[in-house]
């Protein structure tokens, strides 16, 4: 399917965010799913390499569906199945926890978003990319509740 694209920028995200994360939705057989929270962190995000997250957001749309198809069973650690897919995935944030970051809510029930996608690491934290998402096992998908920077500042 091709992507609906406007000229880059953040102004532009407010019309262009909805229109993409709604593909990104189909594109996984509602594998993956954006809470309002995602859009509007995405809308509000100084991350600069919107391409790059857009490339990422695609392949994690393509990963989910995958995982949805195959029932949430995979044969290896998450990490491991995420790689050919091209995405740096983390199951442990110790920073989020102990600023309580770690859950959210979507639909009546609780995840937790330690779960993440990395985009460039080890930089200025204004340029660490982050797509936090929780799994959601009962329903098959994956919720995307965050996508910009990464949630919290660490000290260097």
């Amino acid at each position: 399917m091709e992507k609906q694209r406007y000229p880059g920028g953040r102004k532009s995200r407010c019309v262009e965010t909805p229109v993409l994360f709604h593909q990104f939705e189909e594109e996984s057989d509602g594998g993956l799913v954006f809470t309002t929270a995602a859009q509007r962190s995405w809308i509000k995000s100084k991350y600069q390499k919107e391409e790059r997250m857009y490339e990422a957001l695609s392949k994690l749309s393509e990963a989910a569906a995958s995982w949805k198809q195959m029932e949430c069973r995979i044969e290896e650690r998450l990490y491991d199945w995420l790689r050919p897919f091209g995405l740096r995935y983390s199951h442990i944030d110790n920073g989020l926890e102990r600023k309580n970051l770690h859950k959210f809510s979507f639909e009546s029930r609780q995840y937790s978003r330690v779960h993440h996608i990395k985009l460039d690491d080890h930089v200025h934290q204004t340029a660490v990319g982050r797509i936090y998402f929780g799994i959601d096992t009962d329903d098959r998908r994956w919720i995307v509740d965050h996508v910009g920077l990464k949630l919290y500042k660490t000290k260097k």
